[in-house]
């Protein structure tokens, strides 16, 4: 066969072109993982060293493991001299301690390693932490033990710690990104949903901080991934059953054993391993097997921790904010004004924070809680995977539930809202991801390749803008201006002002590079993508 000058330069194109495309995919979730790692460690530094609410007991259940302290019974272990000094040193002392007239300079700032006293000038504090597995932080402990950090001045050990949750929440924004690229079957709606996570500011807010959220994000990632490819699997052998629901019982035993709004995800894993083990063939035992399993690795690695405390303490676990109702309300007690209260907080604490150095604009979590609605309402009806996205829903789904509750007990009692943060919808981060990335699957799959290149473009700029806004707000309200702030935000930690532009620069690199990627990427649709497009550009 002879060919053409013109036809050979046309083959070579689509060569390089698919080549691209093949590329597109690995090069672009590995961007989309620096990305978030570079704008996690980012945050950890704009965050002030123990400046938030929590933050100095998590803290402080880490440096008493590192003096082995061991783990208290709930609401007994003390707060640390060297907690209490290191808050002083922020420049955020604790209630009763004064605060001093000149912050030190990060040479002469203490190490606080060796300071197990319980108390500074006659105050004293309860650690509340350990209402939880000690799993977070004993590992925390271990791993800046290991690497040296006994002998760090305190802002150097924070912030190691905070490295530590940017870790863990790196690995499970890894989990969640390979589930939604299971889910979607397309590079570049994968990659759309990884950068959906940038449109969640307070998510690098919270987990850059020292948390066992991030652990906890770990876990439950890593259990919705194997729960993903439970009610995804194309082997019908009984092995990939078993292994799966092993994966996903280990990642829940983790979960439980890290912090108890885990517990709300065995209901949800146990549906999903359910109704994955009754669409398959073979007798009832093999159909339940896997389940079983999972349920049994669960309890064998974490659940045994909370029958222990229903043993040993009475409870499943103990609260600041009391339990248990009263027989009569609070004067004035209105459910639908709870309602209406519980609904608004946990859209302003997803997207941001109730405090002022993240509180958005009402319009801004309104468009964005309308968006993701939208987009959910969207997927249920139209797509193919509905029954993934339902089932996986189940997780969030039910830790609302759990935290109402909780919130409502209180609210019928007091009149307070408590508890009610949008941080605890973190550990299920994929459902959100998974949503963004099929509606727009949904919505560009069935348009012309350069529609398609153009939407993967813009929305990447969406996604990536909305990120880069939140951080420009926390850095101008916890720092003032760039001019002034940048030197300020550097010294008070132990990074360099250097350190910390490298930071930015890596994550706008990697940035344009998921943008491009994606781009890229949605020049191709799979086949199984171009069958579903077909079916929705004939609807639509």
């Amino acid at each position: 066969m002879i060919t053409t000058s013109r036809e050979d330069d046309a083959d070579r194109t689509w060569a390089r072109g698919d080549r691209a495309v093949r590329l597109s995919g690995p090069i672009g979730y590995a961007a989309v993982l620096i990305a978030i790692g570079a704008l996690l460690t980012l945050w950890s530094i704009v965050t002030p060293p123990l400046s938030t609410v929590d933050e100095p007991v998590h803290f402080n259940s880490v440096l008493r493991l590192m003096q082995g302290g061991g783990w208290p019974p709930p609401q007994t272990a003390p707060v640390l001299e060297g907690t209490f000094v290191a808050l002083q040193e922020a420049g955020n002392p604790f209630k009763g301690t004064p605060a001093l007239d000149v912050l030190p300079v990060a040479e002469d700032r203490s190490v606080v390693t060796q300071m197990t006293g319980t108390a500074l000038d006659g105050a004293t504090g309860v650690d509340w932490m350990t209402q939880h597995p000690p799993t977070y932080y004993g590992l925390t402990a271990g791993i800046l033990t290991v690497i040296g950090a006994a002998d760090w001045r305190w802002d150097q050990l924070a912030a190691g710690a905070r490295v530590v949750s940017v870790l863990f929440a790196l690995g499970g924004a890894a989990f969640a990104l390979a589930a939604v690229r299971r889910v979607t079957s397309w590079t570049a709606a994968s990659i759309i949903g990884g950068l959906a996570i940038l449109t969640v500011p307070q998510f690098f807010n919270v987990l850059s901080l020292v948390t066992n959220d991030s652990l906890t994000l770990l876990a439950c990632s890593g259990m919705i991934y194997f729960l993903v490819r439970a009610l995804t699997t194309r082997d019908p052998s009984w092995r990939s059953g078993v292994f799966d629901a092993i994966g996903a019982g280990a990642f829940l035993g983790l979960g439980l054993l890290t912090k108890g709004t885990m517990l709300t995800a065995i209901p949800a894993a146990l549906i999903i391993l359910l109704v994955a083990g009754l669409r398959t063939d073979g007798s009832w035992m093999r159909r339940l097997t896997p389940a079983a399993v999972a349920m049994a690795s669960a309890f064998a690695i974490g659940g045994w921790w909370w029958l222990r405390n229903i043993l040993v303490f009475g409870e499943i676990q103990s609260s600041n904010s009391g339990s248990g109702r009263e027989d009569e309300a609070f004067d004035g007690y209105s459910l639908a004004g709870f309602a209406r209260l519980v609904v608004w907080q946990l859209a302003r604490t997803f997207w941001g924070s109730i405090r002022p150095n993240l509180r958005l604009p009402d319009w801004a979590i309104v468009l964005m809680g309308v968006v993701f609605l939208a987009a959910l309402v969207f997927v249920l009806i139209r797509s193919k995977s509905r029954l993934v996205v339902a089932l996986i829903g189940g997780v969030p789904l039910l830790t609302a539930g759990l935290i109402t509750f909780h919130a409502w007990e209180v609210f019928w009692n007091s009149g307070r809202i408590v508890g009610i943060q949008g941080r605890y919808f973190f550990p299920a981060i994929t459902f959100y991801m998974l949503v963004i990335a099929l509606a727009w699957q949904l919505l560009t799959a069935p348009r012309r390749r350069a529609t398609r290149m153009v939407a993967a473009a813009t929305t990447g700029v969406i996604a990536v803008s909305i990120g880069l806004w939140g951080t420009a707000v926390t850095f101008r309200r916890r720092w003032g201006s760039v001019e002034g702030g940048w030197d300020a935000m550097a010294s008070a930690g132990p990074f360099s002002s250097i350190a910390v532009a490298c930071l930015v620069v890596t994550a706008a690199i990697a940035a344009i590079t998921a943008i491009v990627c994606a781009a890229v990427a949605s020049a191709h649709l799979p086949e199984d993508v171009t069958g579903a497009a077909s079916r929705v550009r004939q609807r639509l």
